[in-house]
């Protein structure tokens, strides 16, 4: 599975140099993801709870429509794969979940404020 998310992966980013004109970060979710240190021990409920969400790509939301433009005509050369594209800038739209002291989002550090966005949604409420 690694080796097709970094394909998708490449080729999304290759495709929205050639539209955008630069280098356009994109990101597998999981690749920007750490345990917080001494919170090892809630590994396996943060990894069963994103199950393949960890697959998911993240892209600028400034990007995110002509990445998914390409991701819609690629999509089935990966049939039967679990992964899609997360669209931060609809999620930050709708939701403002501040993460509970107590919540799963909070065993996760990351630096990378795409994923803090969609962890915090996703784990914020996901009591320890």
């Amino acid at each position: 599975m690694s080796r097709t998310i970094r394909k998708i992966c490449g080729r999304l980013s290759t495709e929205l140099k050639r539209l955008v004109g630069r280098e356009v970060r994109v990101d597998i979710l999981a690749d920007v993801l750490e345990i917080a240190e001494g919170e090892e021990h809630w590994r396996k409920a943060v990894e069963g709870y994103l199950n393949t969400q960890k697959f998911y790509l993240l892209i600028e939301p400034e990007h995110y429509q002509k990445a998914l433009a390409f991701y819609d005509e690629i999509k089935g050369d990966y049939s039967g794969r679990s992964f899609g594209l997360m669209d931060i800038a609809k999620l930050r739209e709708r939701e403002t979940i501040k993460p509970w002291g107590d919540s799963l989002a909070q065993k996760i550090e990351t630096d990378n404020e795409l994923a803090r966005a969609y962890i915090d949604y996703l784990l914020g409420r996901v009591v320890c």
